[in-house]
């Protein structure tokens, strides 16, 4: 990640009691403490919360692509209190609400990843603006990018046609919990797990995506990808959290 490291400390045995009180966590003491190491070898020197700086230099040690704006979004729905700053507790709460195994929990911050300026509502534009982010994030040949981003714009489109039920341009969480259900790849595309033996190779080819509105029938992954995002995987606990951050 670049630049010195601050120096590694051990977890309060207190921090870990009140993060598995918090009913969004789910993982064990043991997976807490692993993430703790992965989170301070993030931290620079005589920092004790992480940047965007840093977030940003971990997806792109994965993606081959610019992540910028996907970080941007993704650190927004991490930072609970909005000053700018990762302490741990918003790491790990972050990272298990995103990688949920509960659908609700996950739809729930999906939608809040969606709603870019926070006002109860996703529009065209943020919508487009999202999946455009990723696009950018994953894609490493450019020369299709016309032919891909008019497919985005005809995802939007048609989540919009099929989903807005009030026609007001603009799309309720309610509204978003039914269409994602039916057209899962909204949700599939915000984990953008480059090595998901399935959503993976749509990610990474968007003019075959499929933007019909059936149900999907692929299974959740529970794996996590290594640092050059090629292929290698490693066990991270029992849920998928790769979807969030990726160090190794």
């Amino acid at each position: 990640m670049g630049g010195s490291k601050s120096k590694v400390r051990k977890l309060n045995p207190r921090t870990i009691s009140e993060l598995q009180k918090n009913v969004d966590v789910d993982f064990t003491r043991e997976e807490i403490e692993e993430w703790f190491k992965e989170y301070q070898s993030s931290l620079r020197k005589g920092m004790n919360k992480l940047t965007m700086k840093e977030f940003e230099e971990v997806y792109n040690s994965v993606f081959d692509g610019d992540a910028s704006a996907f970080v941007q979004q993704l650190f927004r729905s991490f930072d609970m209190d909005k000053d700018g700053y990762l302490d741990f507790k918003e790491f790990i709460v972050g990272l298990c609400v995103s990688g949920s195994d509960n659908l609700e929990t996950k739809l729930q911050w999906a939608f809040k990843m969606y709603d870019i300026d926070g006002n109860g509502s996703i529009s065209r534009e943020e919508m487009s603006s999202m999946l455009k982010a990723i696009y950018r994030m994953v894609s490493t040949d450019m020369s299709n990018s016309k032919s891909d981003i008019k497919t985005i714009e005809e995802l939007v489109s048609s989540f919009f046609k099929s989903f807005d039920e009030n026609q007001d341009d603009a799309i309720s969480q309610e509204e978003f919990v039914t269409g994602a259900k039916t057209m899962p790849i909204i949700l599939h595309l915000l984990q953008c797990n480059p090595d998901a033996e399935d959503d993976g190779e749509q990610i990474n080819n968007f003019d075959s995506l499929d933007i019909t509105d059936k149900p999907s029938t692929s299974k959740s992954k529970t794996q996590q990808t290594n640092s050059n995002g090629k292929g290698k995987t490693t066990s991270k606990g029992s849920h998928d959290r790769g979807s969030a951050y990726k160090t190794k």
